[in-house]
């Protein structure tokens, strides 16, 4: 029914996270002192305080570009399975369509499937199991 290919995008989440984990592990900075941190944070307030300083030049960022910027996935997301959706209902009412063309989109409507379920997983997993693994319990 789904390739191996498919399925295996449930897993793209995590070869990520374990990725991002052993570069921090073999390749990352040594761990900062408290006077670096101190630093950097103080830094990071400074960048904060110029970029709120360069936007209000500007004026506010209105609520429909960050209604815009919180929907692009989900509105991804439902035009693959609405185009899956569609296509399924032709093939049941018998109207003619490439079975290439149903093949692929099925397998990427998957491939949409699988990857986000990997990514809630990995998230549920990342908040509740890895910390415990993290902190030595």
């Amino acid at each position: 029914m789904f390739s191996a290919a498919t399925v295996l995008t449930s897993l793209v989440p995590l070869v990520q996270y374990i990725g991002k984990a052993a570069v921090d592990r073999w390749i990352g900075a040594p761990k900062p002192t408290p006077e670096e941190i101190t630093a950097r944070g103080n830094a990071d307030a400074a960048a904060i305080q110029g970029i709120a300083q360069m936007e209000a030049s500007y004026g506010p960022v209105h609520p429909w570009v960050n209604n815009i910027r919180a929907l692009q996935r989900p509105v991804v997301v439902g035009g693959v399975l609405l185009t899956w959706i569609t296509l399924s209902l032709a093939i049941a009412f018998d109207q003619r369509v490439n079975p290439a063309v149903y093949y692929t989109v099925c397998e990427i409507s998957s491939a949409v499937f699988f990857y986000l379920f990997g990514q809630r997983t990995l998230i549920y997993f990342d908040n509740n199991w890895f910390k415990g693994l993290k902190n030595g319990k």
